[in-house]
């Protein structure tokens, strides 16, 4: 059953919503009781240039379903605020004032009021939060936000390093430091690796979570689209796939090193928003297929088992080197 609500649900007035449940167990909002669980709530993750804005936007143009600007915050709410906080409790430290359960209830009850004031101020009733570093998390999130659905974005690692040795060429360009995980080839792979060990096992065990493939979503994007509107509990919308059309979910970028306007007014593209071609070298490309952990869901992508040469072995040596840059230009971009 693909979910419709009404205003009167999200607010809780009026008359009370179904809560008849279809097979994935997403129901009709009833109360905002319901809400502060994570139901009626989207988050889309993924390792940064795999897809998650892209789906953001898709997700956004749902007539139902607010898709604002990357939030930033829940994976710090979640891994260090709540995280030191449950330490202090099982240290004792704060035990007298609160238990584990209660600080749970507290995070849980600050996350959904800040996204519910939202919704109660639009038309929309589904809130969609993309932010890459939630996949860092999910497994917290999940215990907070038990009815939550989550979309991860699963890109070839080639191409999600060439994607940010784009970005890391535009913002060398302008005289600005880049971000550590695009500083090097080997910083690409290792925070590659960092999000795919901390997702995985965690998407494996809930049925919360769905793995949407970069290349199935631009190679067939209606399929594909269907097919998490289904995980979520939204009746498919043509107009969803139409983002070049939907100049309001533009995302707001601090500069347009991440992307440009012109970039992100593009429709649904194959070869890529941002990089279109091949800025590896072969030998680049060896060290990251050799180098990216072999899990079972990146079967797909044909990563290499080969050894390195000599001459590679030397390059992935000084490639780490790099992701310290001591050289570089002091100044950091940061999108928002």
């Amino acid at each position: 059953m693909e979910v419709a609500l009404s205003k009167a649900s999200l607010t809780g007035a009026g008359s009370v919503a179904s809560a008849d449940s279809d097979s994935t167990g997403l129901t009709s909002l009833c109360d905002p009781t319901q809400f502060s669980v994570g139901r009626n709530m989207i988050f889309v993750c993924g390792v940064p240039r795999s897809g998650t804005t892209l789906m953001q936007r898709i997700l956004g143009n749902h007539s139902q379903v607010y898709a604002g600007p990357e939030f930033d915050f829940v994976p710090q709410i979640v891994q260090r605020w709540r995280g030191d906080m449950r330490a202090s409790v099982s240290s004792g430290r704060i035990a007298p004032i609160v238990n584990h359960e209660g600080l749970d209830k507290a995070f849980r009850a600050f996350l959904s009021t800040i996204f519910l004031e939202k919704l109660n101020a639009g038309p929309q009733t589904v809130f969609c939060e993309k932010t890459p570093a939630t996949a860092l998390v999910l497994d917290d999130l999940i215990t907070l936000l038990p009815k939550a659905r989550f979309v991860m974005m699963v890109r070839d690692p080639v191409e999600v390093v060439n994607s940010m040795r784009q970005v890391k060429t535009r913002q060398l360009a302008k005289c600005q430091r880049p971000a550590r995980f695009i500083r090097s080839l080997a910083g690409s792979v290792e925070l590659y690796n960092q999000y795919m060990d901390a997702a995985l096992p965690t998407a494996r065990i809930h049925d919360q979570i769905k793995l949407s493939y970069y290349a199935d979503l631009v190679a067939n994007p209606e399929t594909e689209v269907r097919r998490v509107c289904k995980h979520v509990g939204l009746p498919f919308e043509p107009s969803m796939l139409k983002i070049e059309d939907a100049e309001s979910s533009l995302p707001k970028m601090a500069d347009e090193t991440w992307y440009s306007h012109e970039e992100q007014s593009k429709p649904i593209c194959a070869s890529g928003v941002v990089t279109k071609k091949l800025l590896l070298s072969k030998d680049e490309v060896a060290m990251v297929k050799a180098h990216v952990k072999k899990w079972p869901e990146l079967e797909r992508f044909d990563l290499s088992d080969a050894p390195l040469s000599l001459k590679q072995y030397l390059l992935w040596s000084a490639e780490r080197a790099k992701v310290h840059g001591v050289l570089l230009p002091r100044k950091q971009s940061r999108s928002v």
